[in-house]
């Protein structure tokens, strides 16, 4: 008798292999299993349990070597349980069934019972075999590529070693505030700590591929820190070529990163050893964006399982894409990613110097040749940020030699014509010209139908025929690579291999970018309403603009007029259309959001500037002008550039070229701006953070909100996170509590990835009187140099209605070329000059007769002398509509007040006034100055700063009875001492029990007050709480009201309010 089994052991003990007698009866045997085999005895009165026989011993049954043996008995029944763990008939091994001498057997009964296969994992020597293939396609493959010819030309295929250059990433720090730092080596992306996965996110051609293969050459050449060098096994995955149903084995073996007889001989090991030692595996998954599949969905694919930490959690993963991706696979899985999380910003201007020069090597005449041009060009802080970019500029300088041009789609287009030069000089690979037609037509098609359908990789046949796509390798316009897919044809694998691979041409753009570009030129073919209607299908909305930036600008360069001015129309479309334009106007919107409408802005000048219109789409740019304002915050040279193009062509100075009309009529093609604005901000000091709070009123709303949460954690939580951010706090706030300080680091987070610079800022100056400008603003740009040729460019601009130049590095020297301008703004509504050491104005104030309109003057911090603040108040008396005064910090000495008072008086309807008093002003001047105000009946705000002397209880009553009861419609009342004044200093001058009082009691003669502030001043006790009794009963009858001492000496966390949030005057500032 034979039985079959898959797997037959020896499971009988070691007494019964060695003979011991078992007694007759019902014998049952287990084989298959590795454990003992169970013999059942039968209880005495079961037939046939009795031992027959010639012999009285005692019946044995053996089980050696596969064979049952029964001898010197008589058994009516033996049953044999077979385990086996396959169902295959070919790996079945033989159970013999011997009988001996004296042996007999009535029944033979067999049960098999199917149990799954222990999995089979690879051997030590499999596994070196498998790491060492990797390695070496590591070594071979990852290098850097800079063009796709680069098999025939060996300077475009170099070592990583010459030229990769480390990246400029930030990550965002796992605490409550979610800062971001910038990563100083490009290895701390590698995750060391569970959950094991890292999200780098970029724009194309940012260098993301580029650093995961460079870490994939540094674990083949065991450069990575220790804990990595020692794990046996890197895959490096494309999802490019990533198809839905996809296993990490089978993308394995498609890319072909291990050889095919590995793939035929154990490709089932690998997968299970993956699935038992996943802490034994890194994954580098590049370009997750390109994926062609749908990401997401409740049933995801193996890969994508990975990515959400669904599967290989032991795992090391690394994952890239583009930011739109990035969202959503944050969004699957919110927790994976914390503190995991960078993002790859290209490189920064001095990596840009140092790929030029490792590019160029011992070329450095060259190189530095190549870097001034840059610099003249503004490209080195442009488009050479993008490492493809920068990669680009250096080939085409490099075989050229030629001037640098000025937009992306001329750097194309030149890239273009070199592909084609170089396989004009290839007698091998030459594509006849008509063929090259034809070619570039349809990979035109294949590159929109592509970027459409989010794909990246194209299969033979798909879209065109293969010879277009063949010929298209031959131009360098594409590459070819092999990916391998199971067999279709499975009946023909022998048994115990896995299936067949089958190798399968594939072709891809060697840059998104490329495809973007090629994908353009088949949008300019269209008939121009179909353009149109691609363009409102696939552009609905302002982030649909910025995600498809690259292909709107290469269009915008489309030598068809007609064309190039589709996405100038698209752009006005949307912002016609969108609900945050109002709140962007009136500087509400959070700083994010204020960001990408900026960025939305910077594309529509961008398009512009790619279209070479010289002034053609004026028409449609104001438009868009007329609805929303001009403003630029922390612009990049590529903006300015880009803005000094659109104003040189604004045709206000000369006759217009499109129909002929001469400047001083209307004309539809003459630029006009109602609201223009360049500002660079910072949250580098507490003067900063002002500056920010008086311009974005959202950043004073998401402070108090911080704040709140802050405030919930534990003191030893944020002593810790305080260490991780304290090098980013602002200047000037050590007085703080650690919640309210640490509450300001997602502000310095966010503005330290929101940095402008401003080599074209002089462009933009000499440019400025081209364009019809209503309100012009620069803010926080350095025009110590620039200020004479602003000066004189903005005479020339009669109709100007508003001048800012806050905080633009202005002294003393540049007050002529004020006074000049002045002269000839006989409109001029607005002059803002706060945050500049002006300190003697005299030449500026003197023209203070040829702005009769002037409504607003901000002088604030200009450290003023005491004769300018004379001259000042001299010359009030020809500006009698002003409304809002601003001369805070600019001491008002006591030679001074006579004349400013008398400037005071000739003012009709002054309505905001902040003033700083000299600390040891005498009382008859200060009571002088403050009696004056009382004709001010529409005052809406009043700060008046350095109360502290010893008269401060004198001066607070002549305020409280003398003043404030005439002012109805005070809005906002800021008293203050001496800023940063300590408790102890502040004591020796107080306001007593009796005038706080009386204070108190005068609140209620100030019906519209929703602001009451009390600084660096020391109040009695009891006056205080009378103060703080009246504001009570304020806030139940306006919950908008706010009171706010500071510093609270009886309080731990007194808040913090910037002096410039008081400047806006709304409810809903309050809420």
């Amino acid at each position: 008798m034979e039985q079959n089994t898959d797997e037959v052991e020896d499971n009988l003990d070691k007494q019964t292999r060695d003979g011991d007698r078992i007694a007759s009866g019902e014998q049952r045997v287990t084989f298959g299993t590795g454990e003992e085999s169970d013999i059942e005895r039968p209880p005495s009165d079961v037939p046939g349990s009795s031992c027959q026989g010639t012999s009285c011993e005692a019946p044995r049954i053996l089980n050696m070597n596969n064979s049952v043996c029964v001898f010197n008995s008589t058994v009516d029944n033996i049953n044999v349980n077979v385990k086996r763990r396959s169902t295959d008939p070919s790996s079945n091994t033989p159970i013999k069934i011997h009988v001996g001498e004296g042996g007999h057997v009535q029944n033979f009964n067999t049960t098999t019972v199917i149990q799954p296969d222990e999995p089979q994992l690879l051997t030590v020597q499999e596994l070196i075999r498998c790491r060492n293939q990797l390695r070496q396609y590591y070594k071979t493959n990852c290098k850097i590529r800079l063009l796709p010819w680069m098999t025939r030309d060996p300077r475009n295929r170099l070592e990583m070693k010459n030229l990769f250059i480390s990246l400029y990433l930030i990550c965002e720090v796992p605490n409550a505030i979610e800062v971001s730092v910038q990563v100083q080596h490009y290895k701390e992306v590698l995750p060391s700590l569970s959950p094991y996965r890292a999200l780098i996110r970029g724009k194309a051609g940012a260098g993301k591929t580029t650093l995961l293969e460079k870490l994939a050459l540094d674990w083949a050449e065991e450069k990575l820190p220790h804990t990595h060098n020692e794990i046996p096994l890197l895959f490096l995955i494309r999802m490019k070529s990533v198809v839905k149903g996809d296993t990490l084995s089978n993308a394995i073996f498609k890319q072909r990163l291990l050889g095919i007889e590995i793939e035929r001989m154990f490709k089932t090991k690998l997968s299970n050893y993956i699935d038992n030692n996943p802490d034994k595996v890194i994954i580098l998954v590049d370009a997750v964006d390109e994926y062609g599949g749908e990401y997401g969905t409740d049933e995801p694919g193996e890969i994508e399982s990975i990515i959400r930490n669904e599967y290989l959690r032991e795992a090391c993963v690394i994952a890239t894409t583009r930011p739109w991706r990035a969202f959503q696979i944050i969004d699957k899985s919110p927790d994976v990613y914390i503190g995991q999380n960078y993002e790859v910003k290209g490189y920064t201007q001095v990596q840009v110097k140092e790929y030029v020069e490792q590019f160029f090597g011992s070329r450095v005449e060259m190189a530095d040749t190549l870097l001034n041009q840059m610099n003249m060009t503004g490209i080195s802080t442009g488009i050479a940020t993008i490492p493809i970019m920068c990669m680009l500029i250096c080939i085409l300088y490099r075989d050229h030699k030629a001037v640098l041009p000025d937009t992306i789609s001329d750097l194309y287009e030149l890239l273009y014509e070199y592909l084609m030069q170089c396989n004009r000089k290839d007698k091998v690979e030459q594509v006849s010209e008509r063929d090259k037609l034809e070619t570039v037509d349809r990979l035109a098609e294949l590159a929109f139908n592509g970027l459409r359908n989010k794909q990246m990789c194209f299969e033979e046949g798909e879209y065109i025929d293969a010879n277009v796509l063949r010929n298209a390798c031959k131009m360098g316009l594409l590459l070819q690579i092999n990916l391998t897919t199971e067999s279709e044809d499975q009946t023909s694998i022998p048994a115990g291999l896995s299936s067949l691979p089958l190798i399968k041409n594939y072709y891809e753009f060697f840059h998104k970018t490329f495809q973007e570009w090629f994908a353009a030129k088949c949008l300019a073919s269209k008939e121009i309403n179909s353009l149109n209607q691609i363009c409102e299908q696939t552009i609905p909305d302002i982030q649909s603009c910025l995600d498809f930036e690259l292909p709107l600008r290469f269009l915008s360069g489309s030598k068809v007029p007609v064309v190039s001015e589709v996405p100038i129309k698209c752009l006005l479309r949307i912002v016609q259309n969108t609900q945050d334009l109002s709140d962007f106007n009136d500087n509400k919107l959070d700083l994010p959001k204020t960001k990408e409408f900026q960025e939305f802005l910077e594309l529509l000048v961008k398009c512009n500037m790619e279209s070479k219109s010289k002034g053609r789409f004026n028409h449609l740019l104001n438009d868009v002008f007329e609805k929303c304002n001009a403003h630029f915050t922390n612009a990049t040279s590529m903006t300015l550039h880009a803005l000094a193009y659109m104003l040189k062509f604004g045709g206000a100075l000369n006759s217009c070229p499109h129909c002929g009309k001469p400047s001083s009529d209307f004309c539809p093609h003459q630029l006009r701006i109602l609201d223009f604005k360049i500002g660079c901000y910072s949250a580098d000091t507490n003067s900063d953070i002002d500056i920010l709070w008086g311009e974005f009123e959202a950043v004073g709303k998401q402070y108090y909100k911080r704040c709140q949460l802050l405030s919930k954690e534990p003191e030893k939580k944020l002593k810790k996170i305080y260490e991780q951010v304290e090098h980013m706090l602002p200047h000037g706030i050590p007085h703080l509590s650690l919640a309210r300080t640490l509450a300001f680091s997602e502000l310095c987070k966010f503005m330290e990835t929101w940095k402008g610079d401003y080599i074209f800022m002089e462009k933009v100056i000499q440019n400025i009187p081209f364009t019809r400008i209503t309100n012009f603003t620069i803010n926080g740009v350095d025009l110590s140099i620039n200020c004479e040729l602003l000066c004189q460019n903005l005479t020339t601009m009669t109709s100007l209605r508003k001048v800012d130049l806050g905080c633009t590095s202005l002294e003393v020297q540049h007050c002529s070329f004020i006074g000049k301008m002045l002269g000839s703004l006989h409109e001029l509504r607005t002059l803002n000059l706060p945050k500049n050491k002006l300190e003697e104005i005299g030449e500026i104030v003197e023209q203070l007769h040829c702005v009769p309109n002037l409504t607003r003057l901000d002088l604030e911090t200009t450290h003023l002398t005491s004769n300018s603040m004379s001259l000042l108040g001299k010359n009030l008396k020809w500006v009698p509509n002003l409304e809002r005064l601003y001369v805070r910090t600019n001491l008002l000495l006591q030679d001074a007040v006579d004349d400013f008072v008398d400037g005071l008086e000739n003012i009709s309807n002054l309505g905001r006034l902040n003033i700083t008093f000299e600390y040891h002003l005498p009382y008859e001047k200060v009571s002088k100055c403050i009696q004056c105000l009382n004709r001010f009946e529409n005052l809406q705000l009043l700060f008046i700063d350095g109360l502290f002397s010893p008269i401060i209880d004198r001066v607070f009553k002549v305020i409280a009875t003398n003043l404030l009861p005439n002012l109805k419609n005070l809005r906002s009342l800021r008293l203050q001492g001496r800023l940063g004044l300590a408790s102890e200093e502040a004591r020796k001058h107080e306001v007593t029990n009796a005038t706080a009082d009386l204070l108190a009691s005068t609140l209620k003669f100030l019906p519209s007050l929703i602001v009451l502030r009390l600084t660096y001043l020391w109040i009695e006790k009891e006056g205080l709480e009378s103060i703080q009794r009246e504001v009570s009963l304020r806030k139940q009858k306006n919950s908008c009201f706010r009171f706010e001492l500071y510093p609270d000496y009886d309080a731990e966390d007194s808040p913090y309010v910037p002096q410039s949030v008081i400047i806006s005057l709304t409810g809903q500032q309050q809420s």
